[in-house]
């Protein structure tokens, strides 16, 4: 990056390139991380199609964003990194390359003045229609009651929070009345507007829930999208779907047979949401049935393997979290036998949780390290035997876990106590899962979390 590139503040592409479309809520953010704003009739009368990426809330967003570095609405990773912690941005050079666009400037990211040219015409960079990644949030229907998740996200979790109130830091819904069914009819019939209108410059649309495949708006959805780039679509577009493939075998058939009538030149990415195995598994994701999660997770990765490499794409995001960690070896090595069962491989993103606190990895104890060091060690023999992207992919995982293992090795004892805020909430939040649950959870894990006990044991009751 130039000298005068690096003169403007720490900036993200995203607020140019990403748009997140709840059509449960109508609703609209510029990544997962930032808060939401609620969209009215009157927004979609004044500025149409083009709120969806250039409205009044995101532009603001955007002056702050190459003013100061530090947008309100960014405030997840402003944290993070303020606690020295990697955060979700984009890098730097994505970002002046999305300014780039905005002024008319590609091509010239190495030879322009960017703080020159922000400072004398900031209006200009604030807009942005060229979107390259769409998530649409369907709604929060889901199954499930995954100990790290909320109401927001799941309509299980909320049924359980209107009984027994909100867990400790589970955030309430932003928008307390449901919109009206015209608003939601409005709305989506907007952002498909303006997703015909943009389709051949995106890189990836993703479905999000809740859990997608549950959710009525899905089908039509999937199969609109489908309908849309039926005849041509961006060589490099892939539809990408989260889901914990929890799902009743007669609602799975419809969702395979939808991938398997697509066209050749449509890719999907399956992305599986787990991180653990058997009973642990049905204890962290409250409502899995591991069995049928297998099943289904057999069932696809055996479509993939009978479709063109590189159409279905199967992969796992392994949600680390203070009840996985000792079972990321187990979880690894299960992915691998599904593998060497179907003959095709499967991606790995690394997500850790980081809210809400009491799930996060920062009270594991240091003897957990261990089972990291053992994923670590499975994933660098087993992936010499992968494709080489398949290898890239996992020795980069296997670097992610081996940097979190030297992080959790530092934390002892006296550094776990040194906390108590956190770990009055993980008392909490335990108290909270076994009176609503019946589930003593922390009672039923191994002797590596003995630390961890002693810590709770010996803090001090609130008054």
């Amino acid at each position: 990056m130039n000298r005068t590139s690096s003169m403007l503040p720490r900036g993200c592409a995203y607020l140019w390139t990403h748009v997140v479309a709840d059509f449960g809520k109508a609703q609209l953010r510029t990544c997962c991380k930032t808060q939401p704003f609620a969209v009215t009739s009157e927004d979609l009368a004044v500025h149409g199609a083009q709120l969806l990426n250039n409205s009044p809330e995101i532009r603001q967003a955007r002056r702050e964003m190459m003013t100061t570095g530090r947008p309100k609405r960014c405030s997840v990773c402003l944290d993070l990194e303020a606690q020295d912690r990697p955060s979700h941005r984009s890098s730097q050079r994505e970002y002046i390359e999305q300014l780039a666009k905005a002024y008319g400037r590609a091509g010239q990211v190495e030879t322009t003045n960017w703080a020159q040219l922000v400072d004398a015409d900031l209006e200009r960079g604030t807009w942005g229609n060229f979107p390259d990644n769409l998530d649409i949030q369907l709604d929060n229907t889901c199954d499930l009651k995954c100990l790290y998740c909320s109401g927001e996200y799941s309509s299980s979790w909320a049924a359980e929070q209107k009984q027994f109130g909100p867990m400790p830091q589970e955030p309430l819904r932003p928008r307390d009345e449901a919109p009206s069914s015209e608003l939601l009819d409005q709305f989506q019939e907007t952002l498909w507007k303006f997703l015909e209108s943009t389709k051949m410059g995106y890189r990836r649309i993703a479905f999000l829930g809740g859990e997608p495949l549950l959710s009525p708006r899905f089908s039509p959805a999937l199969e609109r999208l489908v309908s849309l780039y039926r005849d041509q679509a961006p060589r490099d577009l892939e539809i990408n779907i989260i889901s914990n493939l929890n799902t009743p075998a007669s609602i799975f058939d419809r969702f395979l047979r939808t991938l398997q009538e697509a066209p050749s030149h449509i890719r999907f990415n399956i992305n599986v949401s787990m991180e653990a195995i058997d009973e642990r598994a049905e204890k962290i994701r409250y409502g899995v049935r591991f069995s049928r999660f297998t099943d289904n997770f057999r069932r696809l990765l055996a479509l993939s393997a009978s479709r063109p490499l590189g159409q279905i794409q199967v992969s796992t995001i392994t949600t680390l979290n203070l009840f996985s960690l000792d079972q990321t070896p187990e979880y690894l090595r299960w992915i691998r036998e599904r593998e060497l069962e179907s003959g095709r491989e499967v991606t790995l993103y690394f997500h850790i949780v980081s809210f809400p606190e009491w799930m996060a990895t920062d009270l594991a104890p240091a003897p957990l390290a261990t089972h990291l060091d053992r994923a670590v060690e499975f994933l660098r023999s087993s992936g010499e035997a992968r494709s080489q992207p398949g290898q890239e992919n996992w020795k980069h995982y296997a670097d992610q876990i081996e940097q979190l293992a030297r992080r959790i090795r530092r934390q002892t004892l006296p550094e776990i106590s040194a906390d108590p805020r956190k770990l009055q909430l993980l008392r909490t939040a335990l108290g909270e899962v076994q009176r609503r649950r019946h589930l003593d959870l922390l009672a039923q894990l191994p002797s590596d979390f003995e630390p961890l006990r002693v810590a709770l044991t010996n803090l001090p009751t609130s008054n």
